[in-house]
């Protein structure tokens, strides 16, 4: 090892053993549930602790021309807004006291949730995420708050030349139509209703639209079974999600 080695005059002349890595192999984790959904499920038994996590087709390049920014509110507001039966503050609360980190968020091409905790909160644990992901409230007063936000940095978007210059960069490279380059502005933010992100979750969050991957302290018989059983009659949608835009723009 390096550390049994004479440090050598020149750094050429260091020597290391040779790195073995086998990657593992995506078939060997796969799994699907009765209703269609795949679930990769990697064992890791080193602590007692499980990362779950979902990743959603959905993504920003939905967002009506007019509403733009409406996915990223709906992603960020299934977390902070509560749940049908957990108010927001409840919520957060619930979420402290197991110590379980939970997450939504919604990008440019698909959406993500996810979550860890100890291995003997993983049942309360996956009882929080299911409500946030089957049930979220929207709670009207968190949603003021984040659109505040986002006015306030809207504001100050061009006092840094590093935001100018992605925001540029993008819209020269892609054009101006390109769904990356539409920007928020105060009439579209303002346009965002509650109802909204009521009906593009309810359009865009179903178990047809879900792969899960999860990790940790867990094994598949013990997982597989929680998972299935708190999507039991979540009904799947039927309707194709557009495809992403691809950017066809050329410069003059």
């Amino acid at each position: 090892s390096l550390i049994s080695q004479t440090i050598p005059a020149d750094p050429r002349e260091l020597s290391f053993e040779t790195l073995e890595f086998d990657p593992p192999s995506a078939e060997r984790h796969r799994h699907v549930l009765s209703n269609g959904v795949v679930v990769f499920v990697v064992e890791d038994h080193t602590l007692p602790l499980v990362s779950v996590s979902v990743t959603v087709r959905t993504g920003s390049y939905l967002d009506p021309n007019v509403k733009t920014g409406l996915a990223s509110f709906t992603g960020s507001q299934m977390r902070a807004g509560g749940t049908v039966t957990l108010s927001a503050t409840d919520f957060d609360e619930e979420a402290a006291f197991l110590a379980a980190e939970i997450g939504s968020s919604i990008g440019a091409t698909s959406g993500r949730a996810s979550f860890n905790s100890l291995t003997k909160d993983l049942d309360a644990a996956l009882e929080l995420f299911f409500d946030m992901l089957r049930y979220p409230a929207f709670d009207q007063s968190r949603l003021e708050l984040v659109k505040s936000q986002s006015l306030q940095r809207m504001e100050r978007r061009n006092d840094s030349t590093g935001t100018i210059e992605a925001r540029e960069w993008t819209r020269l490279m892609r054009g101006d139509e390109h769904f990356s380059a539409r920007a928020v502005t105060r009439n579209s933010l303002e346009a965002i209703t509650r109802d909204d992100l009521i009906a593009f979750h309810g359009k865009y969050y179903h178990p047809g639209a879900f792969i899960f991957s999860v990790a940790g302290d867990v094994t598949p018989d013990e997982i597989l079974p929680k998972l299935e059983a708190r999507m039991e009659g979540w009904a799947i949608q039927t309707a194709a999600v557009p495809p992403v835009p691809e950017s066809i723009y050329e410069p003059q």
